[in-house]
């Protein structure tokens, strides 16, 4: 009898290493002046479209109705030299977060130039 490989535990997913149920959206955005954000999606694991508004100067919104839930939700924001301090919030239950960003001497202020941001919500 041939030797068989040693099952997954279920919740694996081999063909791409994800936790099954994992949601994951990765993007780089960019803004400028008073403009929303636009992000180039590199992937997005969720059932709709996350949308991006400008609500203030350098605070963002992030919205994907039901997706977002905020006990198992991670946002990773990457800093680069131009973004200064960036963070990230619940705005809304299960819908929304804000991401917010400040400059060294902690003002808000606008642009993000290909910006990495990391959303990952566990099942």
């Amino acid at each position: 009898m041939p030797i068989q490989p040693k099952p997954q535990p279920p919740y694996y997913e081999p063909t791409t290493g994800e936790t099954s149920g994992t949601k994951e959206y990765v993007a780089l955005l960019n803004q400028t002046g008073t403009n929303h954000p636009t992000a180039t999606v590199i992937k997005n694991t969720f059932t709709g479209t996350p949308t991006w508004t400008r609500d203030g100067t350098g605070y963002y919104i992030i919205e994907i109705t039901g997706e977002l839930i905020p006990t198992k939700t991670i946002i990773q924001i990457t800093p680069s030299k131009t973004s200064g301090i960036l963070g990230a919030q619940e705005e809304d239950t299960n819908n929304s977060f804000a991401i917010f960003q400040n400059d060294y001497s902690g003002s808000n202020v606008d642009n993000m130039i290909n910006q990495p941001i990391t959303i990952t919500v566990y099942p």
